[in-house]
């Protein structure tokens, strides 16, 4: 069974110093079978190198990266996906940003993932139901 980990919880697990990297940590571990849409290679690489209290040099995280999609199923966007996504923010009067989660959660749709694990729940809440009863995230 696919879970699904967006970029706030994948760079949580991928950073011992981060405030939730047991719990991110605990959901990698309890993941039957992990899984990241191929756009948080991006964001993650962007938020490890450039966070102000983060900032892991660029060959560092590249590895990192690298090793991970030795393990976990990377999932593939596909035209049809970004369009989806579109018309998803379309109908739900989302702009901007939203896009991105939108991207990541039509990918997890796709895989028939049962889990979506993030640090950022009412961002990816407010996709729809299908969207929200795969949302796993911490308390409070």
């Amino acid at each position: 069974m696919v879970t699904v980990f967006d970029t706030s919880a994948l760079v949580a697990a991928l950073t011992r110093a981060h405030p939730r990297f047991a719990w991110a940590d605990e959901q990698v571990q309890a993941a039957e079978r992990p899984a990241l849409c191929v756009h948080s290679l991006a964001e993650c690489y962007a938020v490890m190198t450039a966070h102000p209290q983060l900032r892991y040099p660029p060959t560092q995280v590249r590895a990192v990266l690298d090793s991970l999609t030795q393990t976990w199923t990377v999932l593939p966007l596909l035209p049809a996906d970004y369009f989806d996504a579109m018309t998803r923010c379309r109908d739900l009067g989302l702009q901007g940003g939203a896009i991105y989660d939108t991207l990541i959660a039509q990918a997890a749709l796709r895989a028939g993932a049962v889990r979506l694990v993030t640090l950022n729940a009412k961002h990816f809440v407010r996709l729809g139901d299908d969207v929200q009863r795969l949302v796993v995230a911490p308390e409070g």
